[in-house]
């Protein structure tokens, strides 16, 4: 059974110069990639709020609609298409 390396250097040798150049590049930056997932050092996030703690927040969902044009509220029966 061959290795991930000699099956990708077989399937590399069959592209064409262009199709290399772009594989290339990309492992490249697959590469880079992982260089900056590992840095900065990671850290444990602080603990957070429970949600049971922010079930005392009253968020104006509907506070918009008593803004809005009249027409939107009754349907739009009576509004003409501009």
């Amino acid at each position: 059974m061959a290795t991930p390396i000699e099956e990708i250097h077989k399937l590399f040798e069959q592209l064409s110069p262009d199709r290399q150049r772009r594989v290339l590049e990309y492992a490249q930056i697959l590469a880079q990639t992982d260089r900056l997932a590992t840095f900065p050092p990671t850290t444990p996030l602080p603990p957070g709020t429970p949600g049971r703690a922010l079930l005392r927040f009253k968020l104006p969902l509907f506070a918009g609609l008593k803004r809005a044009d009249p027409l939107t509220q009754t349907g739009c029966k009576d509004s003409k298409a501009d």
